[in-house]
């Protein structure tokens, strides 16, 4: 459950005019501090605020969400508060909430068909990641957070110093690395399917609590980092596992660059990129994955420490 008070979550409702009473929806993970509630038809995100940064973080985070959204992209409308603000705080003795909302979407996140039968929604996941990118070019702020402040909360929650020696040198890896147009800016920084609605073919893309400025392949490495940890950990398909080269990742980065001419330099480097999401990955969910598998959570470190890579083939040979 949840653990917003009741009081907050209704001043949140009237902030955002909702008359119905709100009921809980669902939460995120246990490292999110937020909560969404049900009102009708509109989902309402209330959060305690945990830094002093929260709050415009996140507006920015809903202004490049409208900024896509001008650019043709499906992505929920955020409503606008009797304030004519998209998000709200809310202060009481205890700190600050912070408060959100938005229409629900229609479609639903992806069920658990085998990998042969999502071809097209590959592709389709791809187009949409390559026009965020290409929206990219003509989004302007100072105002959205950059990748190393991602970069820091994880550092910050790695359990021991080794682990944050390693992601440091990875920080100095990419800090290195040449930026352009072409290959870094704005990203939504968690496209994996659960946040992506799917309405027939049209794919609507939500949940942008963790955008930011960092290179384009990064979206490419979750995806490809999302889809794998699905097939294998949590979908009745893990045979599948053997043929995702040709299943997914042939059709998805062959979509992607028809759509974004993202340097193939990138792309033969998304190693890199996924180690990047395998270390966050690991800083955030690494209390319910010890709990859950305590044994493959030492398995986990291991790899991150080692750079075992994390595809079985060389990313090169899908570019011939």
């Amino acid at each position: 459950m949840h653990s917003i008070p009741s009081d907050i979550v209704q001043s949140a409702a009237k902030l955002f005019a909702l008359s119905l009473s709100p009921s809980f929806f669902s939460r995120s993970h246990q490292h999110s501090a937020g909560s969404l509630f049900e009102c009708g038809n509109v989902l309402l995100k209330v959060s305690k605020q945990t830094s002093m940064n929260d709050m415009d973080d996140m507006d920015e985070r809903l202004h490049y969400a409208l900024h896509l959204r001008q650019n043709g992209i499906t992505v929920p409308a955020y409503i606008l508060s009797i304030n004519k603000n998209m998000i709200e705080s809310i202060p009481t003795d205890s700190g600050l909430y912070l408060a959100y909302a938005w229409p629900k979407a229609p479609g639903k996140p992806l069920a658990d068909p085998h990998p042969r039968h999502l071809e097209q929604y590959y592709r389709n996941w791809a187009a949409l990641l390559a026009a965020c990118h290409n929206a990219a070019g003509t989004y302007r702020s100072d105002l959205l957070p950059d990748w190393h402040a991602e970069w820091q909360s994880c550092y910050n929650d790695l359990p021991d110093n080794e682990m944050k020696d390693c992601f440091e040198v990875l920080k100095g890896e990419l800090d290195r690395r040449e930026r352009n147009i072409l290959n870094f800016g704005a990203i939504h920084n968690d496209a994996h399917p659960r946040n992506i609605l799917q309405n027939g073919q049209v794919l609507t893309l939500i949940d942008f609590d963790r955008c930011c400025y960092h290179y384009f392949v990064q979206d490419i490495a979750n995806a490809i980092y999302s889809e794998y940890s699905r097939i294998g950990f949590h979908s009745g398909h893990k045979s599948a596992l053997i043929e995702m080269r040709e299943l997914f990742l042939i059709p998805f980065i062959q979509a992607y660059l028809a759509a974004h001419p993202l340097p193939k330099v990138d792309i033969y480097e998304v190693e890199i990129f996924l180690l990047y999401r395998q270390f966050v990955m690991f800083s955030n969910f690494q209390r319910e994955i010890n709990e859950a598998a305590p044994d493959y959570l030492k398995v986990f470190r291991q790899r991150i420490m080692t750079r075992v890579p994390f595809l079985p083939f060389n990313i090169e040979s899908l570019l011939f």
